[in-house]
This record gives C-alpha cells, sequence and structure tokens, in this order.
C-alpha cells in the first residue's frame, strides 16, 4: 500500500509537469526553509517554514531506503530511531508550480556491538562571549580518520554549503577546532571511518552566530585653543582637550616645518591627556586626540592645526618711547618692539621722530622709518624729523587714525603699501625731494587734498601708488603743471590744479620749476644790483 501511495503521488507530479510543460509554465513556488535540532544524544527535532499560503510536504527515508512518501507537514516531528535518515521536503504556493526539494541527512545512533563498525565522533560546540561558535570534534574510536560537513542557513534563510564544500552533502578530512564568526544558523555533522573498515554512523549537532550589537561610541572630544600672553605680548599657544562627556583623553602632538608640504613629523606618540599641551616656538603644530569612555568604545579621533609664531624683538634700543634699529655706523631706522605687527601697541597718539637720537653716549642720525614700524598702530599723528629720507614698506599701513600727513622735503622714496589702507588720511603733503613712490602707497586712503612740490613728478611705481585719481585735488607749482599732466600716472588724476601757495623747489629762485642756470644767473643779478 504504502508503495502504491507513493507511486500515486510521483505519478501526479509527473502529470503536473507534463500539463505545465504542454500550456504555459507557471512560476516556482519557492523552497521551504527545514531545520534540525539535537534534544538529546538519540533524539532530534525537524521543523520547516514556508512561504506564506503554501502547502508543505514532507518525506523521509530511513538506512538509505529510497521511495518514501511524502505527507504533508503539519508540525515539527521528533525521530528517535536509530539510523541514517534524510528528509525531503518542498512548498506549493497556490497557482504556483512546486518548489525545489530541500534535502537534510542526520543520523540517530545506537548501542551496537563494540568493533563492529567505529564508534561516531562527539560534536562540542562552546559558544563565545562575542556570540561565534567553536566546534571540536573529537573521535570514541582513536584509531578512526575524522570527517566533517557544515552546512549553514544565512540571513536569507537559505541552506548552502559552508566555506569550502562543493555541495550540501561532501565531506573533508577534519582539520582541528572551528570557529564560526559569521551570523547565521550552521548544521555539522562528521563521521569517523577506520581504513579497511566501514564508516561510523554521522554525528550532527548545530549551533547559531548572533549578529553582536553594535558598540556604543565614546562621544568624541573638542578643542579649545588660545595664546600664551606674558606682560601682553604672545610668547607661545595652549591647546586644550575638553571631554564632551565622562571619559580618558588620549593625544598626541605632531609639527610640520614647511608650510607648503602636507608631511607631519609626530613630536610626541599618543600618551594621556592631564593638562593643556604648550607650544613655545615657531611651527605649524597638530594635535590628535580621541576619548574612551567606561563600556564604550573608543571615540572618533579629531584634530586641531595651529601656527605659532612668537614675536621677536625687532630693535636695539628704546628712547623716550620710540624704538630704534641701527642700520649702519651712525645712522639708525624707526622700528616697532616686536614683529608681532599685527597687534602693534607700540605707539599711539602724537609721535615726533627726532633728526638725532643719543643712546649709551652715542649718537645717532635718525635716516628712515622701518617697515612695518607703525603697520596697525593707533597712531594720529606723526612728525618726521629733517633726516628721514626713506619711508619702508607698509610702515604707516592700516593706521586708521591717521588723518594728515607730511612728508619732509628731504624724504626720498616711499616704499610699497607705506600708507596703504589708512582710511581717515584725506590730507597728504609731498615733500619736494621724493623721487619714487611704491605700489600702493596711499592706495584705500580717503585723500581729498593732495599738495605736491617736487619740480620733477616722482616716478609712481604703477597706477596703484593713488586710488582717489577722480575725487582728490592734486595741487602742483603753475611752473611744473603741465609736466604733471604729460607724466604716466599721474595724469590720471581728473583735478590738477596749479597753485603758487606750493612752493618750488629749494635753489629755484625764479619759481619756473626747475633748477638751472637761470635761477644762478637770477641770484648773481640780485646780488650785483644790491638788492
Amino acid at each position: 500500500m504504502k508503495k502504491l501511495l507513493t507511486f500515486l503521488f510521483v505519478l501526479l507530479m509527473a502529470g503536473t509537469a507534463l500539463a505545465n510543460n504542454l500550456t504555459d509554465a507557471n512560476e516556482q513556488s519557492q523552497k521551504p526553509v527545514c531545520y534540525l535540532e539535537s534534544l538529546t544524544e538519540d533524539s532530534i527535532l525537524f521543523y520547516m517554514t514556508g512561504p506564506d499560503g503554501a502547502e508543505l510536504y514532507f518525506a523521509v527515508e530511513l538506512n538509505y531506503e529510497e521511495g518514501a512518501e511524502f505527507f504533508p507537514y503539519d508540525g515539527p516531528v521528533l525521530f528517535t530511531e536509530p539510523g541514517n535518515y534524510r528528509v525531503m521536503a518542498f512548498a506549493i504556493e497556490p497557482g504556483k508550480d512546486p518548489s525545489d526539494l530541500c534535502e537534510l541527512n542526520f543520523v540517530i545512533c545506537e548501542n551496537h556491538q563494540p568493533g563492529f563498525i567505529p564508534d561516531p565522533p562527539r560534536i562540542d560546540i562552546e559558544q563565545q562571549e562575542d556570540g561565534s561558535c567553536k566546534v571540536t570534534i573529537e573521535p570514541y574510536d582513536t584509531g578512526g580518520q575524522l570527517f566533517y560537513h557544515v552546512n549553514v542557513h544565512y540571513g536569507d534563510g537559505q541552506l548552502v554549503p559552508y566555506g569550502d564544500f562543493e555541495s550540501l552533502y561532501d565531506y573533508q578530512p577534519y582539520p582541528g577546532p572551528l570557529l564560526f564568526t559569521e551570523p547565521g544558523h550552521y548544521e555539522i555533522s562528521a563521521y569517523t571511518w577506520r581504513p579497511g573498515e566501514a564508516q561510523s554512523y554521522h554525528a550532527y549537532d548545530s549551533c547559531t552566530v548572533t549578529a553582536p550589537a553594535p558598540p556604543e561610541y565614546t562621544a568624541a572630544p573638542a578643542f579649545m585653543g588660545e595664546s600664551i600672553e606674558d606682560d601682553g605680548k604672545c610668547v607661545g599657544y595652549r591647546v586644550t582637550i575638553i571631554p564632551t562627556e565622562p571619559s580618558d583623553l588620549y593625544y598626541r602632538t605632531m609639527i610640520r616645518t614647511n608650510p607648503d608640504e602636507w608631511e607631519w613629523e609626530v613630536l610626541s606618540d599618543w600618551a594621556t591627556y592631564t593638562e593643556p599641551i604648550e607650544f613655545r616656538t615657531d611651527g605649524f603644530y597638530r594635535v590628535e586626540a580621541y576619548a574612551i569612555a567606561e563600556g564604550k568604545a573608543e571615540s572618533e579621533h579629531i584634530a586641531y592645526e595651529c601656527q605659532v609664531e612668537i614675536p621677536k624683538v625687532s630693535y636695539d634700543f628704546e628712547e623716550d618711547g620710540i624704538f630704534y634699529k641701527i642700520i649702519d655706523d651712525g645712522m639708525v631706522s624707526v622700528t616697532a618692539e616686536t614683529t608681532d605687527y599685527y597687534y602693534n601697541t607700540s605707539y599711539s597718539g602724537d609721535v615726533v621722530i627726532p633728526d638725532y637720537v643719543t643712546h649709551n653716549g652715542v649718537t645717532y642720525q635718525v635716516c628712515a622709518i622701518g617697515e612695518r614700524a607703525f603697520l596697525c598702530s593707533n597712531v594720529t599723528s606723526v612728525t618726521l624729523g629733517d633726516c628721514v629720507t626713506t619711508i619702508g614698506e607698509k610702515a604707516f599701513w592700516d593706521c586708521s587714525n591717521l588723518s594728515e600727513m607730511v612728508l619732509g622735503d628731504y624724504v626720498i622714496e616711499v616704499g610699497s603699501d607705506a600708507f596703504g589702507s589708512c582710511y581717515h588720511l584725506t590730507k597728504l603733503t609731498i615733500g619736494s625731494g621724493v623721487a619714487r613712490i611704491g605700489s600702493g602707497a596711499f592706495a584705500n586712503c580717503s585723500l581729498q587734498e593732495i599738495i605736491c612740490k617736487p619740480a620733477t613728478p616722482p616716478v609712481m611705481a604703477d597706477s596703484d601708488c593713488f586710488t582717489c585719481y577722480d575725487t582728490a585735488t592734486l595741487q602742483v607749482h603753475p611752473a611744473v603743471a603741465n609736466s604733471y599732466r604729460a607724466t604716466s600716472y599721474w595724469n590720471m588724476f581728473a583735478n590738477i590744479v596749479a597753485e603758487k601757495k606750493v612752493a618750488p623747489a629749494p635753489g629755484d629762485v625764479n619759481g619756473d620749476g626747475q633748477l638751472n642756470v637761470s635761477d644762478v644767473t637770477t641770484i648773481l643779478n640780485s646780488l650785483l644790483n644790491g638788492n
């Protein structure tokens, strides 16, 4: 009767397949997922799941006897009789063809006469704290060789061979303890084979590796940077690391000596942070840090970069509140107190530059205003000594409180950007000796009136020397007005006014704006006539 039912079922399946071939083939049902669970050493529970709404069927072959009958699956099945089992199952979804078979093999051992066949091995499973499984297979029969096989259900439920196994049924020599770390349900089977004799029954067990919970990370710390000052002057830079939550802090420092390169040199390797980090030499610095709170993973690594430029003393001596630098024997230039020019507190208010200064018994001629000497300072007026011949580059740059400037008749050269960005400078007198004006010397000023005394128009570096060509009035001596109107860059002034009140150069006694033989003749005639 059993064989007849099996035959009828197979015939029914064949008829269904034939009918499908004669018409349009239906979509195949999804294969069910089958599970085995060892309850004791001599009992195994079989259960399965399938697609929603599907009918499930299973059949069991015992001790390699083929032709097993399929029955509707209505719940877990417990197997306790010793033997080699093969369980097959499929699913049928409404309106679809039957699925492929799901097949499982397992062994329930029985007590047998010792020495008849090898004893099956023992499978020991140790669940690790991190969720992984360690599997050890040990033989009862020390004279046999161990073989094993592993199938695994991953997250999608499909049963697949594990690792290097080529199919669901091939076996390989047991290499030693196994460690499964990837999440999934692992089915392990093994047997012992004694050369020249039969192999043992199969032993079976399973384990599940769960995905570890994602670690909770410590909140990243924060940085705070500040200048270290002594008597109002910068002497270094301080970096403080602030935890975002209670945690231990770790840091390391690096330096980049060349600002044009990206290679960082490690100054100090990772260490526990206990106090603010201080840098007291010039350089480009980088501080990296992270935090670790109790029971949490370390935080994201963060970095803080800073450039340290400690101002250097830039003068040789100071007298009456003015700082001087010796440039030659008996000659000095006016300079700033330190190289921290952009925070220049050396000068403020009304400043008078003397012709000469005496220090330690030596008298020096003050012949120049050095580069950046008054840059960004709070001077309101500057009176130059008659010995000053040079105004250095950016000497008065961004002196926003300076409203009027007189360049003495002995000044010869005005450096680039010398008075650039003096936004409130409205009136300028250019002394008769000025011969050269650098680029941007009076750019971005609010000049309204320029009195220019030189008989020969000074050489301008470019058109950027001034930015007030359309708004300022340029006053020159009538004798040289046409010369200014014909000279490059000076001819850009829209309003050139010839005024006799603009004194000619010293020695121009006839007032023609030129120093020549006519001036000598005029002087001689005046002396001969007793005038």
